[in-house]
């Protein structure tokens, strides 16, 4: 189990998959890792093979890899504000919020094996990768949840944020 703590940690605990016991101590992982105003989300995300990304405190931040034993290796990217990193299904990019000098946050991809940097969208944050690994969907640009295609940019707004905020209370997640 792989868990964010306010103010700002990771941590991970043994478990036993089948019966969800847990199978040893909670250790710290990552400290300080970046996270959301008002005791929001902690800024990591976890593959299904163990990697763990996450952005530490402050504007300038590394983006590193942390193996299972708790080796950390530092990404070949340079420094930026990231903000919720997300790694894509097969493992080899990492969707990302970087903030700019006026703190609006853009989405970009990271390739991993390329040490490559791609801006995707403008206004954009809080990326989720679609199973499939090749649309993102996010909130910003306009749109209150917006999906766009990795590879041509092609861009499909889900809901705007008029139409949420015409949602009954308790359906649009807030």
């Amino acid at each position: 189990l792989v868990f964010g703590q306010v103010p700002g940690f990771v941590r991970v605990r043994p478990m036993d998959p089948r019966t969800f016991e847990a199978t040893g101590t909670v250790k710290a992982v990552a400290d300080p890792v970046e996270r959301a105003a008002n005791a929001g989300g902690i800024a990591f995300a976890a593959s299904p093979s163990g990697v763990l990304v996450f952005a530490e405190t402050g504007n300038d931040h590394e983006l590193v890899w942390v193996t299972r034993e708790g080796a950390v290796a530092p990404l070949n990217i340079d420094k930026a504000a990231y903000r919720q990193p997300r790694l894509s299904p097969g493992g080899g990019i990492i969707a990302v919020s970087v903030n700019n000098e006026t703190r609006r946050p853009d989405l970009w991809l990271i390739d991993v094996e390329r040490a490559t940097r791609r801006r995707i969208s403008t206004g954009a944050m809080m990326p989720a990768w679609m199973p499939d690994g090749q649309r993102l969907a996010h909130s910003g640009g306009g749109a209150a949840l917006t999906l766009t295609a990795v590879e041509s940019g092609a861009v499909e707004t889900l809901t705007t944020r008029e139409e949420a905020r015409r949602l009954p209370a308790g359906t649009n997640g807030y």
